[in-house]
């Protein structure tokens, strides 16, 4: 059996697996040990113990492929594992809500921003010298271990 293949659903923490970080497209990228950078697991995992709940991942590691096709950066913290885009229940709720052609009310609206904001202030907390991107309208926290302090918003 592959090695990517059979590392999919490895635990990488006590609540992540390996298939949650792997680039999506499925070419098995973030499935292979050395893959991810070795802070982002433990990052992750500190800001979903200290959020108190599930986090979701809408993108870990991308290869170049996947990551021009879903319109990321050059410099895409991605590309190396060393990124990862969180969101939480409320969100989770929108977006299911938006696959079956249900719209939000502006309650799951509000909720879901205030959590995106949560996760954001939770993981800035953590680790300050992380890039820290903010997407209200995505709905979603993107975290990478740069190594020096970055933000930014939607």
């Amino acid at each position: 059996m592959n090695d990517r293949l059979s590392r999919s659903n490895f635990p990488l923490s006590k609540d992540f697996s390996a298939s949650e970080f792997a680039c999506r497209c499925g070419c098995g990228f973030g499935l292979s040990e050395g893959d991810l950078h070795p802070s982002l697991i433990p990052l992750a995992q500190a800001v979903r113990y200290v959020f108190g709940g599930p986090l979701h991942t809408s993108s870990g590691a991308r290869c170049e492929a996947h990551n021009d096709a879903v319109g990321g950066t050059t410099r895409s913290k991605h590309l190396t594992g060393a990124a990862v885009d969180l969101y939480g229940g409320a969100a989770k709720k929108v977006r299911d809500m938006g696959d079956y052609g249900i719209a939000p009310t502006q309650t799951d609206m509000k909720d879901a921003r205030e959590e995106v904001d949560r996760i954001a202030v939770i993981a800035a907390k953590l680790d300050p010298d992380i890039g820290l991107g903010i997407y209200r309208r995505d709905l979603f926290v993107h975290i990478d271990v740069r190594g020096h302090k970055a933000r930014w918003s939607e």
